[in-house]
């Protein structure tokens, strides 16, 4: 087993991974402005199953310093599949949310 490691910057690339293979997705996030990152789509639906979803809060000690959401997912059906990621709130529209990125999976 392989762990790959995406981030904010890798958004559009297409990775190989093998079945059973974890992705990590890297992503800034600042929860004290009601901002967070939600996928786009059930993820029952991508061959990918969320393991761990956790939040590494900031170094910096400077009130409404962001941190790092890291989701952590494992390969579970062979195929290509596509992760969409929105960084919004909750009661915002996703049409209208202001950040959005994607990846391409090819699991074997």
């Amino acid at each position: 087993m392989r762990k790959h490691v995406l981030r904010q910057s890798d958004d559009g690339k297409t990775v190989n991974i093998a079945l059973g293979d974890e992705l990590l997705l890297h992503l800034a996030e600042n929860p004290t402005t009601g901002y967070g990152w939600e996928f786009s789509s059930p993820l029952e639906a991508t061959g990918v199953s969320l393991l761990y979803d956790t939040f590494e809060p900031p170094t910096s000690r400077n009130d409404g310093a962001g941190g790092l959401r890291i989701l952590t997912l494992r390969a579970q059906k062979k195929g290509q599949t596509i992760l969409k990621l929105a960084y919004r709130r909750p009661w915002e529209r996703e049409e209208d949310t202001p950040m959005r990125i994607t990846f391409t999976l090819n699991i074997m």
